[in-house]
């Protein structure tokens, strides 16, 4: 059983892994590992801390401000197109919106 900080760390880590792997899987000719980490950490910084806060007011309209504001980010800190950075954030989003709710399921 997950208690105390664990249960905002363990989904958090989870998160920026998972995130991680699928970056990874696009950037990785692009971006040293180090590099495509870094943003990712950056990344998820900003909003997952946003999506958790207001989640529970907003529901699914958050997914959907995280989903356009990292595809905002990925196109300005990779440097990427925009049919692109839409792309990989709706792939990154979606996955780990549906590991959201596997996680509890889990833990």
């Amino acid at each position: 059983m997950i208690r105390g900080i664990d249960l905002i760390l363990v989904p958090l880590l989870l998160t920026i892994l998972f995130e991680l792997l699928i970056y990874f899987l696009f950037f990785r000719k692009k971006f040293k590992f180090k590099e495509i980490a870094l943003y990712v950490f950056l990344i998820n910084l900003f909003t997952w801390p946003l999506a958790n806060l207001f989640y529970p007011l907003m529901g699914f309209f958050v997914e959907i401000f995280v989903f356009i504001f990292e595809a905002i980010l990925i196109f300005f800190l990779f440097e990427e197109k925009w049919h692109k950075s839409i792309l990989i954030s709706f792939i990154a989003n979606f996955l780990t919106f549906i590991l959201g709710f596997i996680l509890p399921l889990i833990l």
